[in-house]
């Protein structure tokens, strides 16, 4: 995998939380679209809190699952490399 920091995302997908249904593919950065608190689950099944996330900002994180409990955040994407 591929995840240099000048690198573009080429791939992007809607992500609807869910606290058991991973994503399809892990994702490389969240697209943030409307403010609010990310909860995570990590490549490793670690789980993560991302408090204070902006509307229209991306956070790098490699991720398999954003969990709906405790999310506020909405219109997320997931972002990755190809």
């Amino acid at each position: 995998m591929q995840n240099v920091s000048n690198d573009l995302y080429n791939y992007g997908a809607a992500i609807t939380p869910s606290n058991t249904v991973n994503e399809t593919t892990a994702f490389d950065a969240i697209h943030c679209g409307v403010a609010g608190t990310i909860v995570v689950v990590l490549a490793d099944s670690a789980t993560v809190t991302l408090v204070g996330c902006l509307a229209g900002h991306q956070y790098r994180v490699r991720g398999i699952r954003v969990n709906a409990t405790g999310t506020t955040a909405d219109s997320l994407v997931g972002l990755r490399y190809v």
